[in-house]
């Protein structure tokens, strides 16, 4: 396995500009204390005078939630003359962004609203995204046999509720629960109060019971998705339940 150095700096490069542009007053600094790597290390591999080894490599693709497609393009495997069949590498790459994107989800609920989205512009206008993200998220669920075309020209639901698992590291996930957090921020700025709900509450817990709470919290989504989803179902909402240590937990 070798590093593909000058992607993986790309790629580094990329992601904090996207943080920059989002808080003008994100630092060097604070990325480096994200990706786990002092910030002298982290701006000698940003230009190219440290080179990565393989296992801080996957460390750092891990801390960025690389996609398979650029996974592939950052390790490299110089003891495998071929290269990963473009069909399983596009497999991956829309499993890996089905998850990741909150818009493919909302494209699934968005097709049972009525009236229904007829084609990829009125999908665009409807979740506030480009007509060219609508297009790719529309075609990479129907490659994955989740939504289907009709011959009227709408779109249908192939399969019902879909769950991910609760326990197990996924990259995906990692990235749509970053997603997540964006939203609500953005939700908290931007939507009028009677069309949204934000609680907290701050509790002294009892570790013990936080796999009781877990089960509950799985539970009360099912009831309000069960009570929320109708025939007449005119909007799609994403309802983020988070309940977080804020202190340090002792293991």
């Amino acid at each position: 396995m070798q590093v593909n150095q000058k992607r993986l700096q790309e790629l580094l490069q990329e992601n904090f500009d996207q943080l920059k542009n989002k808080n003008a007053a994100y630092s060097l600094r604070a990325y480096s204390q994200k990706l786990g790597q002092g910030s002298g290390a982290l701006s000698a591999i940003l230009s190219g005078k440290r080179r990565v080894s393989v296992q801080l490599a996957r460390r750092l693709s891990e801390k960025l939630a690389l996609n398979p497609q650029e996974m592939s393009e950052v390790l490299l495997d110089k003891n495998i003359k071929e290269k990963t069949p473009l069909s399983y590498l596009q497999l991956q790459n829309d499993q890996y962004q089905y998850l990741a994107n909150w818009a493919h989800m909302a494209i699934l609920s968005l097709v049972k609203t009525k009236p229904a989205p007829q084609n990829a512009t009125e999908v665009a206008q409807r979740l506030g995204i480009s007509v060219s993200k609508a297009k790719n998220a529309i075609d990479r669920l129907i490659r994955l046999n989740l939504l289907t075309l009709n011959k009227n020209g709408s779109y249908q639901r192939v399969t019902g509720n879909l769950k991910s698992t609760d326990e197990s590291f996924n990259l995906s996930l990692q990235r749509a629960h970053h997603e997540n957090l964006n939203l609500a921020a953005k939700a908290l700025d931007e939507v009028e109060i009677s069309l949204r709900d934000f609680t907290d509450i701050t509790m002294a817990i009892d570790l013990k019971n936080l796999p009781l709470a877990k089960e509950k919290i799985r539970r009360f989504q099912d009831e309000i998705s069960q009570m929320l989803e109708t025939k007449n179902a005119n909007e799609v909402y994403r309802m983020c339940i988070q309940l977080l240590p804020l202190t340090k937990v002792i293991k």
